[in-house]
């Protein structure tokens, strides 16, 4: 991730539920005093811009996110290694995670006595641990945007009326679209074994799930719309694929046809 494209680093929408209230200094100070640890500089600006949340750039692909300071999960102040000390065989004190699934972290890490935490990769279940980055800065400097196997379509047209168009080249149907897992209206579609996906690239700013434990407290926060990837106009479409056969497929039979798509990674980095 370039420099440049850090206040983009969140995913759109936002989750609500991983999202803590706005950062202020008491809270920064409060957390630090608790952590025992001066926090980088780098990770605080990201947290003025939103306290926490899913980002679109990660590290090698894998769903990213990073822990705001808040009351609620996930925050980074409440993430307790201790509990793990007499199952792997590297010290724990010092670590604070900032990302993980309960099964491995990344975290950063003060046992060196740096004020500078380098940030160190760990698996609790299989006992493992590496170095990933000299500092947090440098970390910033590996995510990138998981542009595999995505196409972009700039059209005028609805996006029903898109589907409509392509079932009619290739003979696709489409499901009715899921809202559940991003926010937004995500359609799916059987195509030669395998699946293909269209949804927008202009979506809620932010959503919640009904059953979420918060969501009568949250859901008058779900307002506005925004990119997903903003250096994309609001009139694009995003097709993305189950696998290399999947698309090659796809494309042959649009060969005659007038639907024309860019891959994304060509139009994030021209």
């Amino acid at each position: 991730m370039k420099e440049s494209e850090i206040k983009t680093i969140w995913s759109v929408p936002k989750y609500l539920p991983y999202v803590q209230q706005e950062l202020t200094e008491e809270i920064l100070l409060d957390a630090e005093k608790q952590l025992g640890y001066k926090l980088p500089k780098e990770y605080i600006e990201l947290l003025k811009i939103q306290n926490g949340g899913y980002t679109r750039f990660t590290l090698s692909g894998d769903t990213g996110q990073l822990y705001g300071i808040g009351p609620h999960f996930p925050s980074i102040t409440a993430m307790d290694l201790t509990d793990y000390a007499d199952t792997v065989s590297y010290e724990l004190h010092g670590l604070i995670p900032f990302d993980g699934d309960g099964q491995w972290y990344i975290c950063f890490d003060y046992r060196s006595g740096s004020i500078d935490p380098e940030i160190t990769f760990i698996d609790l279940e299989c006992d493992e641990q590496e170095v990933i980055a000299d500092s947090f800065k440098d970390y910033l400097g590996l995510l990138e945007i998981d542009a595999e196997n995505v196409y972009v379509m700039e059209t005028e047209l609805a996006i029903e009326d898109v589907l409509e168009e392509i079932s009619k080249v290739v003979s696709i149907e489409f499901e009715e679209p899921d809202f559940y897992n991003y926010g937004y209206a995500d359609y799916k579609g059987d195509f030669k074994d395998g699946y293909i996906w269209v949804s927008p690239n202009q979506v809620p700013a932010s959503f919640i799930r009904e059953e979420d434990d918060n969501y009568e407290q949250l859901k008058s926060l779900e307002k506005g719309a925004s990119l997903r990837y903003p250096e994309l106009s609001e009139h694009c479409l995003l097709v993305s694929f189950s696998g290399d056969k999947v698309r090659k497929e796809f494309f042959k039979a649009l060969t005659d046809s007038p639907i024309k798509m860019k891959e994304l990674e060509e139009l994030l980095d021209p």
